[in-house]
């Protein structure tokens, strides 16, 4: 695994477990995501939803971002 895939695997386990940081990365994932060390491309529109409220559906577009948690 690649250090990125490493640090949203270890961004996401924390979610699972503070209600308060999940809330933070829903509304400020930009945010949330720097603050764990990674750095979003300026421009790039980041979607945070919760698992059961969103199909992912494979999209080979750079400029968006889904993140299931």
């Amino acid at each position: 695994m690649t250090n990125d895939t490493n640090k949203m695997n270890a961004l996401i386990a924390a979610c699972w477990k503070d209600d308060a940081l999940k809330e933070r990365f829903l509304s400020d994932p930009h945010a949330v995501l720097a603050e764990h060390g990674m750095d979003v491309p300026e421009g790039m529109n980041v979607n945070v939803v919760e698992n059961g409220q969103h199909w992912k559906i494979a999209n080979r577009k750079i400029e968006n971002w889904t993140i299931v948690i």
